[in-house]
């Protein structure tokens, strides 16, 4: 009959729960765009792989000097935003966690 004492007593402790730690609103609050590349304009993605198997997503981006122009291309995880450089083997780095990475699927 233990069964039946606790259940009436649980039956009553949830609306006490409720109205003390009310469920929290979702957070519907407008995202700064500033930091995120406008869309159509997010670079060239391809998949790459470390020696452990990880996958990650690299982006290229179009490297710009003062005067607008491309001098080059510039690499990070799409995920995290780490910077990843490319090697001369054709091979690439993650900055931050000196990790490995080779591209996985098509070569160029």
């Amino acid at each position: 009959m233990r069964t039946l004492a606790s259940r009436s007593a649980s039956q009553d402790v949830a609306p006490a729960f409720a109205a003390v730690c009310p469920m929290p609103q979702p957070m519907n609050y407008p995202t700064d765009t500033s930091t995120s590349p406008p869309r159509g304009d997010e670079g060239r993605r391809f998949e790459v792989r470390s020696v452990t198997g990880a996958c990650y997503t690299l982006v290229e981006e179009t490297a710009v000097d003062e005067a607008g122009c491309a001098v080059g291309s510039c690499y990070r995880t799409a995920y995290a935003g780490l910077p990843v450089v490319a090697n001369d083997d054709g091979s690439f780095t993650i900055l931050d966690t000196h990790t490995r990475l080779v591209r996985v699927g098509s070569r160029r």
